[in-house]
């Protein structure tokens, strides 16, 4: 299932497989929460070196809806993407509609909120997250945790580690019921085919809660573990300590999935801890807005500076909007600030191609050892 390559200090290069294919690792998933990466093709996503997306099970579950999709034939049918698909649980957009906004409720029995696009009153249990999940089909499950704010109490988080706990065995045994499985056909998804299962070890800052949430879910078993909560700007070194903590709480022989982890900087930092996946909006929404990555340093393409800058965005790059052709430079800043300034959607869509061509250029070099 999941096998490490080779290992220098604490980083390691591995491979993932799943029913639609391997992931190499470390790798990153672009969010696609709808089921598309915005202003982006599901080509261009594969040309910029991506080879597994994340779509979102709460959105998916409410529009179009996970009985349609399941009708469709599943995710990855409906979306033509024939390569590996990670779904969330919902947890993450539960507690921005619960504990951001206040509409809802987190009980033992689940989450109860307020989507909306449709006004409605849901409850999401850990039991019809697993459903939903197999609804959509996707290789990668993530359990229902609750998430809670970074500034969170001790006792608050205590509270969110438990039901994190509990929802994970609710959720492993829904899971098993889905799939007719025992302990046995558990520990070989490739001989029964079955997705594979993450949970997410929650407990804030406070390492004690961390070692108490990763332990007992360790002891129910999955095939990866998620480092949960909200990685703070405001307090990186306290972040970066918790990140590192979390990495050798989790066993050699499993996934370390850094949620939500997506500046360039945190992901060298959680490779070099020994993470192995990675997911966050930052590549394509900052992309969207104009910000760049490069192998010099980040550039603000709105910025007037670049008006009169017929450089590519990247001369190390080799993407859709920096590659050579016909021995000119691909699209120059000036243009794509032109661009930016009449608002046009195709600076957004090839900022965002080469944000996440630069991620995955990134991860190559250590995937190269």
């Amino acid at each position: 299932m999941f096998k490490i390559l080779l290992s220098q200090n604490k980083r390691r290069v591995g491979v993932l497989k799943t029913q639609h294919g391997d992931i190499r690792t470390p790798a990153f998933l672009p969010d696609a929460t709808y089921g598309a990466v915005k202003t982006l093709s599901f080509e261009d996503v594969s040309k910029a070196g991506i080879e597994q997306i994340l779509t979102t099970t709460l959105h998916m579950s409410i529009k179009p809806g996970d009985g349609y999709i399941k009708r469709m034939g599943g995710l990855h049918n409906f979306l033509n993407w024939q390569r590996p698909i990670l779904t969330d649980s919902g947890g993450w957009q539960v507690f921005s509609l619960i504990h951001q906004s206040g509409n809802g409720k987190v009980s033992e029995e689940g989450a109860e909120f307020i989507m909306p696009t449709d006004g409605k009153k849901h409850l999401l249990t850990p039991e019809e997250s697993i459903n939903i999940q197999a609804n959509l089909r996707s290789d990668i499950f993530v359990v229902l945790d609750d998430p809670i704010i970074g500034s969170a109490t001790m006792k608050e988080n205590k509270r969110a580690v438990d039901l994190t706990i509990e929802w994970a065995k609710r959720a492993k045994a829904a899971f098993f019921k889905r799939y007719q499985l025992n302990d046995e056909k558990f520990d070989s998804p490739e001989k029964y085919k079955r997705p594979l299962l993450f949970s997410v070890i929650q407990g804030g800052n406070y390492k004690e809660l961390r070692e108490k949430c990763s332990a007992a879910l360790i002891e129910i078993g999955f095939d990866g573990y998620g480092y949960g909560g909200i990685l703070l700007k405001d307090d990186r070194k306290t972040t970066r300590e918790m990140l590192a903590h979390f990495a050798q709480l989790v066993p050699e022989d499993k996934v370390r999935y850094g949620m939500g982890v997506g500046k360039p900087d945190d992901v060298r930092f959680c490779v070099e801890e020994g993470f192995d996946l990675f997911d966050c909006v930052v590549p394509t929404r900052n992309g969207r807005h104009g910000y760049c990555y490069t192998s010099f340093g980040g550039i603000n393409l709105k910025s007037s500076k670049y008006r009169y800058d017929n450089r590519q965005i990247d001369r190390e790059c080799d993407c859709e909007a920096c590659k050579i052709r016909d021995r000119r430079p691909g699209a120059s800043r000036a243009y794509l600030h032109n661009l930016f300034k009449a608002k046009e959607i195709s600076c957004m869509r090839l900022c965002s191609i080469h944000n996440l061509r630069y991620y995955s250029t990134l991860l190559k070099e250590y995937k190269r050892g």
